[in-house]
């Protein structure tokens, strides 16, 4: 007996395998549907990525945390150290995605909840297609941002060292700097429920929706992309359009590096007056000392002659910036601030960087013959 015969010779039976077809997806799909509204939702208020920078003036540590609204954790002692090789300042206002990203966030919840409701093949398609285009615009933002911390360097800072490529996963090292960069649950939850949103479109195309709506499922996911394509180019607009990011904060020094200790000592008797005037240039000074006294501590095995010429050359302009400050200290801790000791202290600060070019060159030079060695093996 044939298929067709055996449904009209039995017409309850085939009812009944139909509606237990069609009632298998809608139980499935609201629950999944609004735990993936509820889990995107959260994703707003959790951390999306973060980093930790080790060296030998933080053993410790320091942690950079970015949340989808701000960026949080030790940035102002991140950007102490990276005005000195001329990197961006890490602020909420350089990065335009932090103001649209709640925002999609939001939306791409709210139409879960309307998937829920409604119980439409396309709609479950639009959260989904949501996510995706999410997803990649957010991993291409988040590359091109590292992208020009490592390239967009200023030419003008104290230290020089050659473009780089900071990792959006795994470690990094730059000179004495050792990265960990990872992804954390505010990236973890929405993939999770890209995961429930993908499973419940399953569940209702399996159940057998008509075929216009199956050519509209095919459509909506091209008009989520041309929006969230606006959205890029609004996006873009607000990026070049940001004031410049604020200068370093002026900020009396407390007891975080070796450089910080001796600025208290040095300024402990100092009037406001002349930590204003005198303090910047200061801190500038013993900062970049300190960078360079960490990058000569690497132990390098095996050292190049080039290397070796580079170390010896960070060593003389070390002794030269040692003598100097030695020769104004008298008058630093004396308190009396004017417009000669200021010279003085930059000239102190250029000393040290040439000396921080120097050895920057050679560990990335070291570096680059570790690389090799591993690649021919």
């Amino acid at each position: 007996m044939s298929e067709s015969t055996k449904s009209a010779a039995f017409p309850r039976r085939a009812g009944r395998a139909t509606a237990k077809a069609g009632e298998t997806a809608p139980w499935a799909v609201r629950p999944l549907l609004l735990a993936a509204a509820v889990l995107t939702a959260a994703a707003i208020r959790l951390p999306l990525w973060g980093m930790t920078l080790v060296s030998t003036q933080y053993p410790d540590g320091l942690r950079m945390i970015v949340y989808p609204t701000r960026i949080r954790g030790d940035v102002t002692e991140i950007n102490m150290l990276n005005h000195y090789i001329g990197m961006h300042q890490i602020t909420d206002a350089f990065f335009a995605e932090l103001k649209i990203l709640p925002l999609l966030l939001g939306v791409i919840a709210a139409t879960c909840v309307l998937a829920a409701i409604v119980r439409r093949a396309w709609t479950a398609a639009v959260p989904l297609a949501l996510m995706a285009a999410t997803a990649l615009y957010g991993m291409w933002a988040m590359q091109h941002r590292l992208w020009q911390f490592g390239h967009e360097l200023d030419r003008h800072a104290a230290i020089q060292v050659p473009p780089f490529d900071p990792p959006m996963f795994g470690q990094n090292q730059l000179a004495q700097f050792a990265t960990w960069s990872y992804f954390s649950w505010g990236t973890f939850l929405p993939v999770i429920a890209g995961g429930m949103v993908a499973v419940a479109l399953w569940l209702e195309l399996r159940a057998g929706r008509k075929t216009k709506e199956m050519r509209v499922a095919r459509a909506v996911p091209a008009a989520a992309m041309a929006m969230l394509a606006a959205i890029v180019t609004v996006s873009g607009g607000c990026a070049r359009e940001r004031t410049e990011a604020p200068s370093l904060p002026v900020l009396r020094p407390g007891a975080v590096t070796a450089a910080d200790q001796e600025i208290g000592r040095i300024t402990r008797d100092w009037s406001d007056a002349a930590w204003e005037q005198c303090g910047p240039s200061l801190r500038d000074a013993l900062g970049a000392r300190d960078l360079v006294r960490g990058a000569m501590n690497v132990e390098i095995r095996d050292e190049d002659e080039q290397v070796v010429a580079l170390r010896a050359e960070a060593r003389a302009w070390i002794e030269r910036g040692d003598a100097k400050l030695g020769f104004v200290r008298p008058q630093l801790e004396s308190g009396i601030c004017d417009g000669e000791l200021n010279v003085a202290l930059d000239e102190v600060r250029e000393t040290y960087a040439k000396a921080g070019t120097a050895a920057m060159q050679a560990l990335r030079l070291a570096q680059g013959f570790r690389d090799g060695e591993r690649a021919a093996r």
